[in-house]
């Protein structure tokens, strides 16, 4: 097999598929280093975990069909809604009382449609609408946060500035393909700024604002990973 050259590699380095690697990390601390295991906990890791997955695989396997990715994204974008929708009813601190049967019938919903889409029971792009629910939705409960939540308002505004500019340029040039030939750099670049969102819900948690949860890097990394002088010369800064 012929080596690979130099237009490939450029394509691999500027890829979205990267971007899953930061979610993936993210998420991995997010299971690992965040405290308590509540709600939140859980949904934050599911928030990074599934879209890593749906990211890697649209990033150029779905294009090419490799492995049915093309179904593996669609899927993963379904199972994302609920989880998306939740995390952003509950952060920073719940809208309400939810109950239980308002949260099982809207997974269990998106799961008959999800189920649908794995059988391709419905049309391939009909995906698309999950995407948009989730970050129209999650947008809309961020200002409702906003509205209702006066006290979290100043950290809601950043949030809110944040996903905008998370998913902004993701939507602009997933319509623009619809219309135009993008090469896969140019794609790229409508992903590049996804990873701000879960990079300032972990802000929050360093600053102990996500409800209760914290980042317990200050117990971990000076004990597990790091040599004692060297640990003993970056302690003072893990919370400043």
């Amino acid at each position: 097999m012929p080596g690979p050259n130099s237009a490939e590699i450029i394509d691999l380095l500027i890829t979205s598929g990267w971007f899953g690697f930061i979610f993936w990390i993210l998420g991995s601390l997010t299971y690992f280093k965040l405290r308590p295991r509540n709600t939140r906990w859980r949904l934050m890791t599911a928030f990074n975990f599934l879209t890593s997955v749906w990211l890697t695989v649209g990033s150029g396997p779905s294009i090419l069909h490799v492995w049915d990715s093309a179904i593996v994204l669609r899927v993963f974008v379904w199972m994302s809604v609920p989880v998306y929708l939740h995390l952003h009813w509950v952060f920073p601190q719940p809208l309400g009382r939810l109950s239980a049967r308002i949260v099982w019938s809207a997974y269990l919903a998106t799961a008959f449609i999800t189920i649908a889409q794995l059988f391709q029971l419905v049309p391939q792009n009909f995906y698309y609408a999950g995407f948009l629910l989730s970050i129209v939705g999650s947008m809309i409960l961020l200002v409702m946060h906003a509205i209702r939540q006066p006290g979290s308002r100043i950290e809601l505004r950043a949030f809110i500035i944040v996903a905008i500019l998370s998913f902004a340029p993701t939507i602009v040039f997933g319509v623009l393909g619809n219309f135009v030939s993008l090469t896969s750099g140019v794609m790229a670049l409508g992903v590049i700024s996804l990873p701000l969102l879960p990079l300032a819900y972990f802000y929050a948690a360093l600053r102990r604002q996500f409800g209760g949860v914290e980042l317990s890097f200050n117990r971990f990394f000076p004990v597990t990973f790091l040599p004692s002088c060297f640990s003993q010369f970056f302690y003072p800064f893990w919370f400043c």
